[in-house]
């Protein structure tokens, strides 16, 4: 929040009119209008209730995993590094949903549904079906595919079905 107050602060002691290039103009408006979006947003709490069919994590992230470089050492251990912290980041998610609930903020049980559908297939669907095998898939450094796959199996799907878990028997309740 305090850096995005200062963003916008910057932003207003700029005088628009002072902006010759259009296309400057334009990136001016545009990104006063985000920042002061998101400043005028911060009541609705969104990261305490960001379960979400349409743009949530197991949706965003399956489609990142299958766009995810790899190919040489350097991409191969990004991927590792990256998709590693997945598990931490809904264990994160978790502990967020539950302090919205504590709070008086959750979805709607309908999109909760929905998402519980989603993250359990996501977490049963076979490894050579997965969006998250795409990195092991696309590249074929055996050694590589060990560890991709132990993650996706050991860590990715256990802290996807958690969520899951954590979403049907506490959140949808609450």
């Amino acid at each position: 929040d305090a850096r995005e107050d200062a963003w916008l602060a910057e932003l207003k002691s700029i005088d628009p009119a002072a902006i010759a290039a259009a296309p400057l103009r334009a990136t001016y408006a545009i990104v006063r209008q985000t920042l002061e979006s998101d400043v005028a947003k911060r009541v609705c709490h969104d990261e305490l209730w960001p379960v979400s069919q349409m743009t949530g994590w197991q949706v965003n992230d399956g489609y990142l995993v299958t766009i995810q470089p790899v190919g040489t050492d350097d991409a191969r251990r990004d991927a590792l590094a990256r998709w590693g912290t997945l598990p931490k980041y809904l264990d994160t998610e978790i502990a967020n949903l539950r302090e919205g609930i504590k709070q008086g903020y959750t979805a709607p049980k309908l999109a909760v549904r929905i998402v519980i559908d989603q993250v359990r297939t996501l977490a049963s669907t076979p490894l050579k079906d997965s969006p998250f095998d795409s990195p092991a898939i696309r590249d074929r450094t055996p050694e590589f595919q060990k560890q991709f796959n132990a993650l996706v199996v050991e860590q990715i799907n256990p802290a996807a079905k958690r969520y899951a878990d954590f979403l049907e028997k506490e959140y949808l309740p609450a």
